[in-house]
């Protein structure tokens, strides 16, 4: 916002902000130029508890939302302040940022270039207050730092130095100069001529000497090699006259006013006299065409020897032996000139004949048939005898102009020869005639778009200078040398019967093609999406994938998008919608692959810009009907409230919302980008209600709950009364529990501003209870029948036993059994309102000693069921204590507390661990009975075997 209102954020949200802090950092990314103009300052936020947004104020008109901004400050004091805004809350920092005026330095030297090792006097210009200087001289000697502007710095080794310093301002503002110095010796650049010749001759030498501004030079020494020198002179060029032959070195010493000096030593020179030939020859006075004659010439004193052939060539060498070979025929003056360093002297002459035959000729094939060559012979000379070898096998032939048919396929290198019938010369001229059955195969019967597929020719000539055109899958791939294979990628999708390829042999040759007709198929998916170009951030991006199989047959099974981004990737065919995190350029690659495996992939790049921040507090708002809300905005940029009817000002930072029913306002946020943002506060209304109950009356049984319910309107607070009876008087479905025959609850509801109230009331009624008593409880013998009877009250109609147990029925009034065990069972009756009423009445069997079965014998070997000998009981819950004695009166067995009808808790015939022998034995049974009677029992009884 512009105008921002934080006396209102701090007082009213000051206990949603105690978890809740902003503050921030700056540093100057110009690095140790302190805060000086023109300083770029990046500011980072430190916040705590959930982020919603931030709004930078910079103090020079600049705004931002940027987690990170970078702004570029002139001279000036600057206000920058952040406001952090929460979900429900604003917080604002501001610090003050001082930039500093910018410094200026520059450098000079008190000479630039010295030819000597001397020092240099460095000055420092600058506009700094208070500076200090950092000095640096580029020889690697210890940089200086002084409050003083100038430096002297003695060089102690030639070369060429950059030297520089570094000012700080008491401000910490920071600039910096550089200056190159040379320390060298002065160069020399040297010319001499004439470097060779015939003495006595006169040599001019000449140097450019480069010395220091305002330096001369005051002596320049010339020592020209041959015992004689001169010095003290001022010029920078002499002559010198050479009289005897020979080689020499000249050297200059040059001395300047500072007294430098430096040494030239100048190439070799060297003179002679004029030689003579004292022989010249050759070995021969009429050759061959192409044949190498030898040449001999010798002389009293020549280092070198030059020879003109006669036929337009020459050359120089250093040896008296010369080759030279003639591709002309016809008589040659041959002209050799003897030379002593580049002195000549007088040349001699020698005629020779050149004659016999030099062989050319042209040949061709016929479109019609490529194996059939015509040759024309071009040979040059007197021409008597002419041999033809096709190289392929076939017969020579002495004809002048021949035709031949070579084989099918091969390299065959025919041979011209020609010879002089007078000379006896002969030359020879062979070159490679190639034939072939060129075939065109590929292996594909379809490929992807953008895949390749290779095309080979079989039997294809070998002339390594054949060039290949190919016309295939809608291309057409000119002039491909030498190569029998191509891969080809198909940028095209259709359908593609006829490949060929051109060959090329040259101009002797017709063009041969090879074919193939086959269907090729190029097919694949056609990659393709519709979107924006531009984007803005905080703003939903929505892409339509429109790609489609270029065959229908073949779908598109995968999809993979990277929306340029971070790991943002979507493998959905339709992508979700997303958000951009920040202005910038991004590429949004979409690839996709068909059910053969063909793929295609296109990208596009997405201009994103910065949309401008918003937030609305408050976030939502509950008010009286007719209430005025105040309502503040954060934002850069403009910004516009809607709709304009419901708020007082639709361009305020701070506006007024009055409204009379429920009703959501809008702000929206508009910048240069062309992006916006729109945030909304929903302002809830409480209006006048009428509280109802339907139905307003609710029954249940005595001492039981109901819910009452259906107390409208919703959402309002609700109180009910009186208390009594209800498990919760202050929602809407509370449970009342019945304790009287009638009772009235009032319902009163307000809203949460109680801004309106209305009241209900609600009647609760008791039904008539229901009433049974089963009877009282009963002992009987084992095994007797017994009926149970209970007195219902009139109005029961509904009968419930349990547990089942050995009864009759379970839902009848008067359920019969037999006295097995002992036996609880609980009646429950209703009526005709659910009312229940519930009694029990319990069946037990008689404690007597009958119900204590002990056997008069037991055999522990007979079967597994009389393998131990235990009591057998009816009505019997424990049996306290169960002891057997032999005839000498010796407890030989003894259990306690046992349940009874256990056979594993019987005696098994074995005292400890030896089995007994046959005899009689007594028992003792102490028992309780199942309501508690003490039952004791003796015996005796016979062990078998």
């Amino acid at each position: 916002m512009n105008k921002l209102y934080f006396i209102f954020l701090f007082t009213t949200t000051s206990l949603l902000a105690t978890s809740q802090t902003v503050d921030f950092t700056y540093i100057n990314i110009n690095g140790s130029n302190g805060f000086c103009s023109p300083s770029t300052i990046n500011f980072t936020p430190i916040t705590t508890g959930t982020l919603v947004g931030l709004t930078w104020y910079f103090g020079n008109g600049q705004t931002s939302n940027s987690a990170i901004p970078s702004v570029t400050y002139s001279t000036g004091t600057y206000v920058v302040k952040l406001v952090a805004v929460f979900q429900n809350v604003a917080l604002e920092i501001s610090k003050t940022i001082v930039v500093n005026p910018s410094i200026t330095a520059s450098i000079s030297a008190s000479a630039v270039y010295i030819c000597k090792l001397d020092s240099i006097r460095f000055t420092c210009n600058t506009n700094a207050a208070t500076p200090s200087f950092f000095f640096n001289f580029g020889d690697g000697s210890t940089p200086v730092t002084t409050t003083n502007s100038s430096y002297t710095h003695n060089y102690t080794a030639f070369g060429t130095y950059t030297a520089g310093v570094r000012v700080t301002s008491v401000n910490g503002c920071v600039d910096t100069a550089s200056i190159v110095v040379e320390v060298k010796r002065v160069p020399i650049t040297d010319t001499i001529y004439p470097t060779r010749g015939c003495v006595p001759i006169t040599t001019n030498l000449a140097v450019d000497v480069s010395t220091p501004p305002g330096s001369s030079v005051t002596n320049y020494a010339w020592n020209f090699d041959d015992g004689t020198a001169v010095s003290n002179t001022t010029s920078n060029n002499t002559t010198h006259v050479y009289t005897d032959s020979g080689t020499y070195t000249p050297t200059l010493l040059v001395t300047t006013v500072e007294g430098c000096t430096n040494t030239i030593t100048f190439q070799n020179i060297a003179f002679g006299i004029p030689p003579t030939l004292t022989s010249a020859s050759s070995d021969k006075l009429q050759y061959c065409v192409k044949e190498n004659g030898l040449f001999t010439a010798t002389s009293n004193f020549a280092n070198a020897y030059k020879w003109e052939w006669g036929d337009g060539a020459s050359e120089f060498v250093t040896d008296t032996l010369a080759t030279h070979g003639y591709f002309t025929i016809g008589p040659k003056i041959v002209k050799v000139t003897p030379i002593f360093n580049g002195c000549p002297g007088t040349p001699i002459t020698l005629n020779i004949n050149v004659v016999g035959v030099l062989a050319n000729f042209f040949y061709a094939n016929t479109c019609a048939n490529k194996k059939r060559f015509t040759f024309t012979n071009f040979s040059l000379g007197t021409q008597n005898i002419y041999t033809w070898n096709f190289g392929d096998g076939s017969p020579t032939t002495s004809i002048t102009n021949p035709i031949h048919t070579y084989p099918p396929v091969g390299t065959f290198f025919t041979k011209l020869l020609v010879v002089d019938g007078l000379s006896s010369c002969r030359d020879s001229l062979t070159i490679p005639i190639y034939t072939a059955n060129p075939i065109l195969v590929n292996n594909d019967t379809f490929i992807c778009k953008k895949a390749t597929t290779i095309f080979t020719v079989l039997n294809n000539y070998a002339n390594p200078s054949v060039v290949n055109t190919w016309s295939t899958l809608g291309n057409t791939i000119l002039g491909v040398p030498a190569q029998n294979s191509i891969t080809i990628t198909a940028n095209q999708y259709g359908n593609f019967n006829t490949h060929l390829v051109s060959i090329n042999n040259g101009s002797s040759y017709c063009k041969d093609t090879a074919s193939i007709s086959k269907l090729i198929s190029v097919r694949g998916p056609l990659a393709s999406y519709t979107t924006n170009t531009t984007a803005c951030t905080n703003n939903n991006y929505i892409i339509n994938n429109t790609s489609v199989p270029y065959l229908p047959t073949d779908n598109i099974v995968n999809t993979n998008w990277n929306f340029g981004f971070g790991n943002l990737t979507s493998t959905a065919f339709q992508p979700p919608g997303f958000i951009f995190p920040q202005e910038g350029t991004y590429t949004i690659q979409l690839v996709i692959k068909d059910v053969k495996g063909c793929s295609d992939t296109l990208s596009n790049s997405v201009l994103v810009k910065e949309s401008p921040f918003l937030r609305i507090f408050p976030r939502a708002a509950t008010i009286c009907a007719g209430t005025p809300v105040t309502l503040t905005a954060y934002y850069t940029d403009t910004l516009l409230w809607m709709p304009a009817n419901l708020v007082a000002c639709t361009t305020c930072d701070t506006t007024v919302a009055i409204v009379n029913t429920t009703s959501t306002v809008y702000a929206m946020a508009s910048n240069a980008n062309g992006c916006s943002l729109k945030d909304s506060t929903t302002i809830t209304v409480f209006e006048p209600f009428t509280a109802t109950a339907n139905p307003n009356t609710f029954f249940a049984c005595k001492n039981e709950t109901v819910n009452i319910k259906t107390i409208t309107p919703a959402n309002k607070k609700l109180i009910w009364s009186p208390t009594v009876g209800l498990n919760n008087s202050a929602i809407y479905i509370p449970t009342a529990t019945i304790f009287t025959d009638t009772i009235t609850y009032t319902a009163l509801l307000t809203d949460s501003l109680n801004c309106y109230s209305s009241s209900v009331k609600v009647l609760v009624k008791q039904h008539p209870p229901a009433s049974v008593s089963a009877g009282p409880n009963r002992i009987l013998s084992y095994n007797s029948p017994f009926i149970i009877s209970p007195a219902y009250s009139s109005d029961v109609n509904k009968y419930e036993w349990s547990p089942a147990g050995n009864l009759n029925c379970t839902t009848c009034p008067n359920p019969s059994g037999f006295a097995e065990t002992l036996q609880t069972f609980v009646i429950k009756a209703s009526n005709a309102q659910n009312c229940v009423s519930r009694d029990t009445i319990t069946i037990a069997v008689e404690c007597a000693s009958a119900n204590l079965y002990m056997a008069s014998a037991f055999n522990p070997n007979n079967t597994i069921n009389k393998k131990y000998y235990y009591p057998q009981t009816r009505g019997i819950k424990t049996i306290n204590k169960f002891t057997i004695y032999n005839r000498y009166g010796q407890i030989i067995f003894n259990v306690q507390n046992a349940l009874p009808n256990i056979r594993a808790l019987g005696w098994d015939g074995t005292y400890r661990g030896i089995v007994q022998n046959p005899d009689g034995y007594v028992y003792t049974l102490d028992a309780t009975c199942e309501l508690g009677e003490k039952l004791s029992k003796k015996g005796a009884f016979l062990l078998l075997r």
